[in-house]
């Protein structure tokens, strides 16, 4: 393998999908090779795909077109095309994408600084994924993982696969059976992370409730909130995403209302607000039994920021089933939600039912839906003005770096006092989904994580406000 060889990634998709692009790069890394953010400096370049719905499907391939594209202006450059795509449809994508020059499925992302080096040498590397086989691959506290997000927050991936059968998505035919990882496991990976510097620990998985109930010790996502809750250090955010309403349970609910860390955000996609929606999606819930659930987190956290996100198009969502869903997301006044349109996919009970709702107007209903939770945020928002908010600091500019025509940044914020123009979310918001709080400051207080800013401003979906000094 040449001494110079460099590798650069794509990740694409979900940030469970980004974990295992870290753990790749964690791999190629201590296998030797160097790893580049340039493109034109490297030698291989290896696409990550997801390949959750038709959407992701369509960025996928035009992704890996792109490396193609990239590979043939320079003989001895490489393409690795990894992750869902592959995994999902191995035969497919090799078809689709013949000059490819290796595909690793999810089984791989830890071997894949062994199997670069055997492609730089030109020795025989196996594509060995087969369509039926489920993967089995866990990574752990001890697994060799670069971080590519920023400094001060990180993803850890508590359990992988699912073993829930909803109509609507084919994750578990190629993501495979729920597998967690142990309590100490997860505890010892949080505590090293938050000796690097790192403030705030997302937890990920596709059914972080589940989390547990395959290791027959006792481990559930309470036990787990509550080790999470006494690592050492005087302030972090943990912050769990992807709760799934029927296996939430009362202990849980508990948990997050008499912890200190654990923040008081509730991420729990609901699918749909229409009991016959939700039957022919296979949910196992009922709107009633929904509603008491939200009403039950209501009341433990008074002021916890509710989050989820709804399908709309579903078969079995007609007109009269749309305007539940909508009357629904009136009702509860979610703080944060977004809106899918239904994907017909392979290998999902959906596929079979006929009665689904044209893209057209399953695009119109979700804006619809969007609408109407703007106003919601909106109003919502408001009751933040005048109070002072603990932020954890996301990203600062200095002023003069900034395009005056950029739409991101507040005039009024530009022209306060201070050289940096910062961009930073409260506890009730998650990354790149939610809410940003904006500010200006000097760069003394740059190295510092966590500021209290006081809410000047609201608008349906961020805050602006001074520092508090």
């Amino acid at each position: 393998m040449p001494k110079t060889a460099k590798i650069c990634v794509s990740s694409l998709g979900c940030a469970k999908n980004l974990v295992d692009t870290e753990v790749m790069l964690g791999s190629m890394a201590k296998s030797g090779v160097v790893i580049t953010g340039d493109l034109n400096d490297a030698d291989i370049f290896v696409v990550n795909t997801c390949s959750f719905i038709e959407g992701a499907r369509q960025e996928s391939n035009a992704a890996i077109m792109d490396a193609i594209t990239w590979k043939k202006k320079r003989k001895s450059r490489k393409v690795v095309v990894a992750g869902c795509l592959p995994q999902r449809s191995p035969e497919e994508t090799k078809k689709n994408h013949p000059d490819v020059d290796l595909f690793l499925g999810l089984d791989d992302v830890a071997s894949i600084g062994t199997m670069v080096n055997n492609l730089l040498r030109k020795m025989p590397t196996m594509n060995t994924i087969q369509k039926d086989d489920l993967p089995v691959y866990l990574y752990d506290e001890n697994t060799p993982r670069l971080l590519v997000t920023p400094s001060h927050y990180a993803y850890i991936k508590i359990s992988e696969g699912c073993n829930h059968k909803c109509s609507f998505c084919a994750i578990p035919t190629f993501r495979g059976k729920l597998r967690s990882r142990t309590i100490e496991s997860i505890v010892k990976e949080a505590q090293a992370l938050l000796n690097r510097g790192v403030r705030e620990i997302i937890l990920v998985s596709q059914d972080s409730t589940g989390y547990g109930s395959d290791l027959k010790d006792g481990s559930s996502t309470a036990e787990l909130l509550k080790a999470l809750d006494k690592l050492d250090c005087d302030e972090y955010w943990v912050r769990l995403l992807y709760l799934y309403p029927t296996t939430v349970t009362d202990e849980l609910i508990e948990t997050f209302a008499q912890s200190k860390h654990i923040a008081k955000y509730i991420d729990m996609p609901l699918q749909h607000g229409a009991d016959k929606v939700l039957k022919t999606m296979r949910r196992g819930i009922t709107r009633k039994r929904t509603e008491i659930l939200l009403d039950k987190f209501r009341k433990a956290m008074p002021g916890v920021v509710m989050r989820t996100t709804l399908l709309v198009g579903h078969p079995g969502e007609g007109e009269e089933e749309f305007q539940e869903c909508l009357d629904f997301v009136k009702e509860q006044q979610f703080d944060r939600l977004g809106v899918f349109t239904y994907s017909h996919e392979e290998n999902t009970h959906a596929r079979s039912l006929e009665d689904f709702t044209d893209p057209e107007t399953s695009a119109a209903r979700r804006d619809q839906i969007m609408a109407v939770q703007q106003e919601i945020s909106y109003e919502k928002n408001q009751r933040f003005a005048g109070q002072d908010l603990r932020v954890i600091v996301d990203e600062a500019f200095l002023k003069t770096d900034i395009d005056p025509n950029d739409e991101r940044f507040d005039e009024a914020i530009m022209e306060e006092a201070g050289d940096y123009y910062v961009l930073s979310r409260t506890e009730g918001d998650a990354p790149d989904v939610d809410n940003l709080v904006h500010f200006s400051a000097d760069e003394a207080i740059l190295d510092q994580q966590f500021l209290t800013v006081h809410i000047e401003e609201a608008t349906d979906y961020d805050l602006y406000g001074q520092l508090v000094k």
